[in-house]
């Protein structure tokens, strides 16, 4: 991608009537479009892995991937109960894996993941980005 193709930022507060969502466990928001990449926000983006084909090393530095993290999250969760999308419950720590969003409660034909008394979505594999100053 050329300077002249850059991804324009998004005047965006807001995605989908809610705001940006932080990360749980990495001090990161969600942007789940490419295209609601806010032009006001200077801290570090997960974005889809369909982000690299617009990706512009000019504007944007790649900073990480939240699979596997290499050292990267801040929490590390305990034993967690994963309850899949059929209800079946069973005890993991794929939390550990991945980016994590606090959510309100459980999830219709979704899997989740309660710790302690909280509701948690993993988030699929994010590609971590920032903005070139």
């Amino acid at each position: 991608m050329t300077e002249a193709e850059n991804i324009r930022f998004s005047k965006h507060k807001e995605i989908k009537g809610r705001g940006y969502t932080k990360y749980d466990n990495y001090d990161a928001i969600e942007v789940n479009y490419y295209d609601a990449i806010p032009s006001d926000y200077d801290g570090i983006m997960g974005v889809s892995v369909t982000y690299l084909d617009k990706y512009c090393p000019e504007q944007f530095e790649i900073v990480g991937i939240t699979k596997t993290w290499y050292g990267m999250a801040n929490k590390v969760y305990p034993k967690q109960t994963q309850v899949d999308k059929k209800g079946k419950k069973s005890e993991v720590t794929k939390l550990n894996d991945g980016a994590v969003i606090e959510i309100d409660g459980p999830l219709e034909d979704e899997t989740y993941y309660i710790v302690d008394g909280k509701y948690y979505k993993q988030m699929y594999a994010r590609v971590l980005i920032r903005k070139r100053k």
